[in-house]
């Protein structure tokens, strides 16, 4: 955990490694953090899908309804038509709604 930041600050403009670092921080419940992070990533490559869905369930678990339905749905906007976290999006969608 304590390496990420570092790998973040050293490649700033590194979709994944901010990705990366988003994960960690909401697994290990830093999620303003977790949330900035995945912000950054988006920013950075915003047709890159994962950072999407990720924070769909980081602003869940923060209790933000609104801010997880549009990272779902941006999520799904993204995402190849294959892609196996399609259906769990669209049913936290329907949960959300």
């Amino acid at each position: 955990m304590s390496e990420l930041p570092l790998a973040a600050q050293l490649a700033p403009e590194e979709p994944y490694v901010r990705y990366m670092n988003g994960y960690v921080l909401g697994a290990s419940r830093h999620l303003e953090e977790s949330v900035a992070e995945l912000h950054k990533a988006i920013e950075l490559e915003p047709y890159y899908p994962l950072p999407y869905i990720l924070l769909g369930r980081v602003e869940e678990t923060r209790g933000k309804g609104k801010e997880a339905e549009a990272a779902y749905q941006q999520f799904l906007d993204h995402a190849a038509a294959h892609d196996a976290q399609r259906e769990f999006a669209k049913a936290r969608l329907v949960e959300i709604r």
